[in-house]
């Protein structure tokens, strides 16, 4: 490696959500600590809503001239326009000679990195079953083919088993990532009459703070008439009228690693494994009081468990529906495109 001024391009999805900001926080440090510089490109967020905004926004990738810089990396699993990963690392491959590190999620033509979620996400479980006692406990899941979502799922089942605890298929609710996950898993467990759990853990926090919003609009109290805990700790869940009790992925770590393996690749020498375990992060929607848990400390909390992010309506950041009037062409277009955001409206 020459003593030249080295250069990374780090592709991602939405730059300023939670994971992203950790890591990229992480990776900024240790390249600036080593005098390079970074290029970031990211779309606005993960995904869109129509094709247009989905084409005009991933075009952003468009823009890095892969022969200025001597690494890259991709934060493959936060770009969800369908297609354009795939594109991505094929046109790297064929463009690009540098290293480059595919992160948190698999990769058929370069390195990946994966965090591994399975101890945390039983860590989570055995504390609601060991230190609570609770014996009729559900799962909130992700996308079913999400490889995130199966290995958080199946440590759940692993868990629930080595505890003798029996695995009832109806208390295993499927999702994608997001709150209204949690509205819905809400409406499922409280469907026809049904026995609430005494507990429901999530695979994510966005999915368990839909759910305690979904739960308390209905007059569940949390955690007096239902516990839940989570997974991937954010400041939304620690700042929750209950905390979160979640565990914390090491986001940050992860960026250290990720300049840290393009730096060994350029010097010819060869990187390290990614180790980091997922800390447990005790909270007080779990059950736990104040006075056991290792939250950080924040100047205060919500009083609803809505968020500006998870508000839905109106009002709601991603509510993008000015800027697609104003894209129609025809009047019927126009009535028709109203018509579709009424309830947002109403």
């Amino acid at each position: 490696m020459s003593d030249a001024r080295k250069r990374y391009a780090v592709l991602v999805g939405q730059a300023d959500e939670s994971y992203q900001e950790r890591f990229m926080r992480g990776f900024l440090r240790r390249a600036f600590d080593n005098n390079a510089d970074v290029c970031v490109f990211s779309m606005y967020v993960k995904y869109q809503d129509t094709a247009v905004r989905e084409q005009g926004d991933s075009n952003i990738y468009s823009l890095m001239q892969p022969e200025a810089f001597d690494g890259i990396v991709m934060l493959k699993d936060t770009i969800q326009t369908a297609n354009v990963p795939a594109k991505l690392e094929k046109w790297l491959k064929e463009s690009f000679k540098g290293p480059v590190l595919v992160v948190e999620k698999e990769s058929e033509l370069f390195p990946y990195v994966i965090t591994s979620s399975y101890q945390a996400m039983y860590n989570i479980v055995e504390h609601m079953i060991e230190k609570h006692g609770y014996t009729d406990i559900a799962f909130l899941s992700g996308k079913r083919w999400h490889e995130h979502s199966q290995e958080r799922l199946q440590a759940y089942r692993d868990c629930m088993n080595k505890h003798g605890l029996t695995v009832s298929e109806d208390r295993i609710v499927y999702g994608d990532f997001w709150y209204t996950s949690g509205e819905n898993c809400a409406d499922q467990l409280t469907s026809n009459g049904r026995k609430l759990p005494q507990a429901v853990v999530c695979a994510n926090d966005q999915m368990a703070i839909g759910l305690c919003k979904a739960f308390t609009e209905r007059g569940v109290r949390i955690p007096d008439d239902v516990a839940v805990a989570s997974y991937d700790s954010t400041v939304e869940g620690q700042t929750s009228p209950k905390p979160l009790t979640s565990t914390v992925i090491p986001a940050e770590d992860m960026g250290v690693y990720a300049e840290d393996f393009l730096r060994s690749s350029l010097e010819g020498r060869e990187p390290g494994s990614f180790k980091e375990i997922p800390k447990l992060i005790i909270g007080e929607s779990c059950g736990c009081t104040e006075e056991e848990s290792n939250m950080p400390k924040f100047t205060g909390r919500r009083d609803s468990w809505g968020t500006q992010i998870s508000e839905e309506g109106y009002f709601s950041i991603f509510n993008k529906m000015p800027e697609t009037l104003l894209m129609q062409n025809s009047l019927e277009d126009f009535i028709g495109t109203l018509y579709s955001y009424c309830y947002q409206i109403l």
